[in-house]
């Protein structure tokens, strides 16, 4: 059977899906919650998809695997642009692009996330077999996820030592968004991914 996805020109046809769907939209956009103009973005800029039967959102992500005397670099705490903050402990991850390879995509994650550039990273992998996991969206509440997971593991030159804060810049609606993360060295137990 062929699985069919939306297709969603606006951000009311999304709306209206999801309530079509019985989701109820009053716990998004709450505490760490994101909104349906979110969603809506995330599927536009083709880093998720949603299914339609049964609903369930699709993401590919990178994880960039960063070692140092047997800690990983996570991010730690995520500051949205409305002030919310998330508590994370995840790798450096990223949404991966339609038709992007995960090394590539892994550069690109360390470039967006933490402003390192190509030439201060040596890519330890050689390639990389999705990890699939299934769970209930915390971003989007009730909406059930298929997470593809990629992991690359790296080499970083010069990674600070102590926690340290960076800043993702985008623009939106001819608005700035400044979104605020918070990185350190810690334990990895299990897989997590970004939501």
């Amino acid at each position: 059977m062929k699985k069919e996805f939306g297709d969603f020109p606006s951000v009311e046809s999304l709306r209206q899906w999801l309530l079509t769907q019985s989701f109820d939209l009053d716990s998004w956009n709450r505490g760490q919650a994101k909104s349906v103009d979110h969603l809506f973005e995330e599927i536009n800029n083709r880093e998720s998809s949603i299914q339609l039967k049964p609903p369930l959102r699709v993401v590919n992500v990178v994880q960039v695997l960063i070692s140092h005397e047997g800690k990983f670099l996570l991010e730690l705490e995520q500051e949205l642009d409305d002030k919310r903050t998330r508590k994370r402990s995840i790798p450096p991850s990223e949404k991966m692009k339609p038709g992007e390879n995960c090394l590539d995509a892994a550069k690109r994650c360390l470039l967006e996330e933490l402003q390192i550039p190509d030439n201060d990273v040596e890519i330890l992998s050689e390639c990389c077999k999705a990890i699939y996991q299934y769970r209930n969206s915390r971003s989007y509440p009730g909406l059930r996820t298929k997470y593809c997971i990629y992991r690359v593991k790296v080499i970083v030159k010069n990674l600070p030592e102590e926690g340290f804060w960076t800043e993702e810049k985008t623009n939106h609606a001819e608005k700035e968004i400044i979104r605020r993360f918070y990185w350190g060295w810690g334990y990895l137990k299990m897989i997590k991914v970004p939501d």
